[in-house]
């Protein structure tokens, strides 16, 4: 498995937040989400590797091209798609994918006319009279029909239904059949990433907290559920939070012989919740 995107030292500053340094390997060929709470500097990164906003240090690869290396190329590989609309909001949907395709001499008509029917995208409308979902899909049509090597996708699902979700989250599968192409996406919506994400990236305040394979990461993290009254072993705990019925927290699968519970592989919820953000209350790990 090669490595489509490479971080190295990246950093982004502001006035009251920084990002990195990040270094980072996104793998070809799979969906890999980032997961953090807000302002955990999801955006940025997502940005920052697009170069949409590109980071104030640190270098930059995708496909092994550099943006100051070759900005057509590059421009071409990777793109990054959020419910954002960057250009003329008085254009109609089909004047904004006529422009963008002018662009692209490898525009996938066929894909053009199929997703407009699918995303049910009104070719006479103007964009300001779109909603948050019907912008976010005219923004997914135009990142999808040059074929990048790399979509990045700033909270996909955000104003979508729920039917609309599934559908979209169907077209990524498809879309990274081939091994060839690549999705990193953020969303609040984990359910999302439990279907489809094959890699997560944790981020807490501006720094990657966890990176591995998804299935990976419930295999290393158990949920466990006990009796208020049960003495909770000292080491291997990550954290807890005790209700008035019950008990609940996460352990490291290799630690749960240390005592009787209810156990079960974790939700990338709950591991944001407990390993990343360390719950209410903190244990010690060894």
């Amino acid at each position: 498995m090669s490595n489509v995107v490479k971080v190295k030292r990246a950093v982004q500053s502001y006035k009251d937040f920084q990002l990195g340094p990040i270094d980072l390997n996104i793998k070809e060929g799979f969906i890999t989400a980032v997961i953090g709470r807000n302002g955990a500097g999801k955006t940025t990164l997502l940005k920052g590797i697009s170069h949409a906003e590109p980071f104030l240090s640190g270098e930059v690869q995708v496909a092994n091209i550099s943006y100051d290396q070759d900005r057509v190329n590059f421009n071409e590989t990777i793109c990054y798609v959020s419910e954002e609309m960057n250009m003329y909001s008085y254009f109609t949907v089909q004047q904004a994918i006529d422009f963008v395709s002018s662009f692209y001499p490898n525009w996938d008509i066929e894909l053009e006319d199929r997703l407009l029917n699918e995303f049910k995208l009104p070719p006479k409308k103007q964009i300001h009279h779109l909603s948050k979902g019907m912008k976010l899909k005219l923004n997914m049509l135009l990142a999808l029909c040059f074929h990048p090597k790399v979509l990045i996708l700033d909270e996909p699902t955000a104003g979508l239904d729920p039917v609309a979700r599934q559908e979209l989250l169907m077209l990524l599968q498809q879309w990274i059949e081939t091994g060839e192409k690549t999705v990193i996406l953020s969303s609040h919506i984990t359910t999302d990433f439990e279907q489809i994400a094959d890699y997560v990236i944790f981020l807490k305040e501006g720094q990657v907290l966890l990176y591995e394979e998804k299935e990976q990461l419930k295999e290393n993290y158990l949920y466990f559920t006990v009796s208020p009254q049960t003495n909770l072993p000292k080491t291997g705990i990550y954290s807890y939070q005790k209700g008035m019925y019950e008990t609940t927290g996460i352990i490291d699968r290799d630690q749960e012989e240390q005592f009787e519970a209810q156990y079960r592989p974790a939700t990338l919820d709950e591991i944001l919740y407990y390993v990343v953000e360390r719950g209410p209350n903190h244990a010690i790990l060894d």
